[in-house]
């Protein structure tokens, strides 16, 4: 099934945001490793495991968009949704269980209020890609039947 030029959009957002979103986690990485009063080596160690967890999940959604989606399988989008809203989500959530952990702090790259302010733009845009490509698994789940 050839997806339309609806999910074409969409899942050329799906394919920028992780990569944007990779790059920028990754340079704020490199940031906190070349800086000495930084923290503890544990500190550094969750910084840099939790840099390639963000990298692999920027990755996996790129690479179910553009194989196992593109292909109309369901289970592929449902991940992408479940992955982007979780890497999102999660900073967001994270926010309001620290009471503005992010928002009132500093972050590598700049004050934490503008990398909040990013994140929620970003999910707001991963939710209209979602909204853009789902139709091409509702009707790819349909024709199945």
């Amino acid at each position: 099934m050839q997806p339309s030029q609806k999910t074409k959009i969409g899942m050329w957002m799906l394919t920028v945001l992780p990569i944007a979103f990779g790059l920028i986690d990754a340079r704020g990485a490199l940031i906190h490793l070349r800086t000495p009063d930084w923290g503890t080596h544990h500190a550094l160690f969750h910084m840099v495991t939790g840099g390639f967890y963000t990298l692999a999940l920027c990755a996996t959604i790129v690479i179910l968009t553009w194989i196992p989606f593109k292909q109309g399988l369901r289970w592929a989008w449902n991940t992408i949704v479940m992955l982007g809203v979780t890497i999102h989500g999660g900073h967001i959530v994270g926010d309001l269980m620290t009471d503005g952990g992010l928002r009132g702090g500093g972050t590598a790259q700049g004050p934490g209020l503008v990398f909040y302010s990013l994140t929620c733009t970003a999910l707001g845009l991963y939710i209209i890609a979602f909204i853009l490509t789902y139709p091409h698994v509702a009707k790819s789940s349909s024709s199945a039947r």
